[in-house]
């Protein structure tokens, strides 16, 4: 076989790069199926807490005028009322429990007009402390108040199946809670007046399971594992996997780098279960930009890709005939240098598919050519150097000295030059005989043997 026989298989090793599309392989639905729950949840929530605002706003009111300062008369009676009939009754509702001097005062049960209960804790005609609030068609409170506010902990559990249990300030989700929508959405970490503010969000669907990492209000991070065994952790934000993550396919295959809408976009490294890797840049999910290919047995494609197939640039192999650093253009090698395993050293052109061109070649006995190859060998125009000192300069034919040239002797030889006709590696018909730079004598050769020679 021919040292330079891969050289021809360079391209069909380029065509046989193949990329799997990450859509294909995690299933383009998981982020459509993310965005609806996103949509769903955030819908829900402010449904849920803009009616429970509404609602208990209504009744707070109503409360209000229970607080407001009474004068004595009316402390008097509402004291003789509680005695006589055990309830306190009111505009928004009536009362019946403790009380001080006619103030609600200790543990005591409210009955609103509206259906609406309270019962737990008072102080001064407000709720304070550890108590219940049912708000119909809504849901129910149960934990700590402050001056008619759930403030504290508590756990609201709607009608619906959502529930926060958590910290309350203001009559708004404010501090560490955890909120559960009827879909299994679970947001767990910190609220800041009814917003989750940062932690986890986690739910599952029918595309797979789903961890989001909270920070300054909006989404930071993702850890996912997709139906198909897909799993990918890193960055993203409420619009699907934008930033830098890594994702592990089934196949064994992993991609760690930059995405944008889900697809590979920006830097980053993809590695074939079968053992070869890209690294470089990427553009809507395919090897677009500067970036190095690396076959699993050590070969090298460095330089510029363009959708997924090699353009400019070097490719690096060793195998059993050499060493080879090939030089691509447009697709195209034009270039190569090689080093054989007996130490001979190779650069040159390549056209047509072959080594065709100016060459540079290094003996592994130390002797040189620079010239024209044809097809490997040296043909045209060209010099070799012996290492005794010998040279020649001049046409080349199959490997062979052929045509016009100067062969130079060496000095421990006599003679200076000989120039005229070559075939075949050897002078042959008429030459100059140069016994120094400028003497010479007309000979005659014939089978690179001197037949005539005249003065």
């Amino acid at each position: 076989m021919s040292i330079f026989s891969k050289q021809s298989k360079i391209q069909q090793e380029i065509e046989r790069v193949s990329v799997p599309a990450v859509a294909d392989v995690y299933m383009p639905s998981a982020e459509e199926e993310y965005l609806k729950a996103y949509n769903f949840r955030k819908k829900l929530t402010a449904f849920s807490l803009a009616a429970v605002i509404a609602a208990e706003g209504i009744i707070a009111g109503g409360m209000m005028s229970v607080a407001n300062k009474n004068n004595l008369p009316q402390r008097v009676l509402r004291e003789h009322e509680i005695r006589r009939t055990e309830q306190i009754d009111i505009q928004t509702g009536s009362y019946s429990g403790e009380t001080d001097f006619g103030y609600f005062f200790g543990d005591g049960d409210f009955s609103f007009n509206s259906g609406a209960t309270y019962s737990g804790e008072w102080s001064e005609n407000a709720y304070s402390g550890l108590g219940e609030l049912k708000t119909p068609s809504e849901g129910t409170y149960t934990g700590e108040f402050s001056g008619f506010s759930k403030s504290g902990s508590g756990t609201f559990s709607w009608d619906d199946g959502t529930s926060y249990s958590g910290e309350w300030k203001n009559d708004c989700m404010d501090g560490q809670g955890k909120y559960t929508d009827p879909k299994g959405v679970v947001y767990s970490g910190t609220f800041k007046e009814n917003a989750f503010e940062s932690g986890e969000c986690t739910f599952s669907n029918n595309t797979g399971d789903y961890t989001l990492v909270y920070k300054a209000g909006g989404i930071d991070s993702a850890d996912i594992i997709f139906a198909d065994g897909t799993t990918y952790k890193g960055s993203t934000d409420e619009h699907g996997l934008n930033g830098i993550g890594e994702m592990i396919f089934p196949s064994g295959d992993n991609y760690s780098g930059s995405l944008k809408n889900g697809i590979r976009n920006g830097q980053g490294v993809y590695s074939w279960s079968a053992g070869d890797s890209y690294d470089g840049v990427w553009d809507a999910d395919q090897m677009s930009g500067t970036g190095t290919y690396t076959y699993k047995d050590g070969s090298v494609l460095q330089g510029t890709f363009i959708d997924n197939l090699f353009s400019d640039g070097t490719y690096h192999t060793t195998n059993d005939f050499g060493e080879y650093l090939f030089n691509f253009v447009n697709g195209e090698a034009n270039a190569v240098a090689i080093i054989l395993p007996d130490g001979t050293q190779f650069a040159g052109e390549i056209k047509d598919g072959s080594l065709n061109g100016a060459a540079q070649i290094k003996y592994s006995n130390g002797d040189t050519y620079e010239g024209n190859v044809v097809n490997a060998v040296k043909s045209g125009q060209g010099t070799y150097r012996w290492t005794s000192g010998a040279s020649y300069d001049g046409a080349w034919e199959n490997d062979q000295m052929s045509g016009r040239g100067t062969y130079k002797y060496p000095s421990n030889e006599d003679g200076f030059k000989l120039v005229g006709e070559f075939k075949n590696g050897v002078p042959e018909g008429d030459c100059k005989y140069y016994v120094n730079a400028s003497t010479y004598y007309d000979t005659t050769w014939s089978n690179g043997k001197c037949t005539k020679v005249t003065e």
